[in-house]
């Protein structure tokens, strides 16, 4: 969904000959997973009556733009532990990470979502901008866990399966003051594969 749909604005005194910039903000909000194609189209016209435009078909141009929308999942950096340490000497430590799975509205989770059909190979875990950037540590076996893991409470396990990932923390971009580490990759559905993405904190330690 863009908001607003259209949006009319007037550019005052423009000089003959003269290059004149207008600028606009859009929001572009998630409604379903997967991506979406979002096209922006700009019309410019005189207003003045005296006015002649000589080149009318220079007046409107385009742009589109391809929206990955990821679902939202909870990360449960180190379970069972408190602070999320990351070691980032010797080439970091074999992190351990949970993808946990969840019903709609769970920690703030807009959809459900079960940690079993993430695919392992795609997941990056490190600095946040390194990761959306297509950047970050790979899982170190290539494979994921389902197991009872820890809650974010680092107590509880409840009765789904989760999946536990490892990562080498020293490939994931990160720098000394991070304090969170972000998780994305892909998960199979019957709709098809799309993208989820999570964050959670940690303590750059080294």
């Amino acid at each position: 969904t863009v908001t607003p749909a259209t949006r009319t604005a007037t550019l005052p005194l423009v000089p003959v000959g003269a290059d004149v910039t207008g600028s606009d903000q859009w929001t572009v909000r998630c409604d379903t997973p997967g991506q979406h194609t979002v096209t922006f189209t700009a019309t410019v016209a005189t207003t003045h009556p005296a006015d002649v435009d000589l080149v009318a078909a220079n007046n409107t141009r385009s742009t589109t733009h391809t929206i990955d929308c990821a679902v939202p999942v909870t990360v449960n950096i180190k379970p069972g532990g408190d602070p999320n340490s990351i070691n980032l000497g010797a080439g970091g430590n074999n992190a351990p990470l949970a993808v946990l799975t969840t019903t709609a509205g769970e920690y703030g989770n807009p959809l459900a979502f079960d940690a079993r059909t993430v695919v392992a190979t795609t997941a990056r875990f490190g600095n946040r901008a390194v990761v959306l950037g297509g950047g970050g540590a790979a899982e170190t076996h290539n494979r994921r866990h389902d197991e009872r893991s820890y809650e974010l409470d680092e107590r509880t396990r409840d009765t789904d399966l989760d999946a536990v990932l490892h990562f080498r923390a020293g490939d994931g971009g990160f720098t000394a003051g991070d304090t969170e580490g972000c998780l994305i990759g892909k998960f199979t559905d019957p709709a098809g594969t799309f993208t989820f993405f999570g964050c959670g904190p940690v303590r750059i330690v080294g």
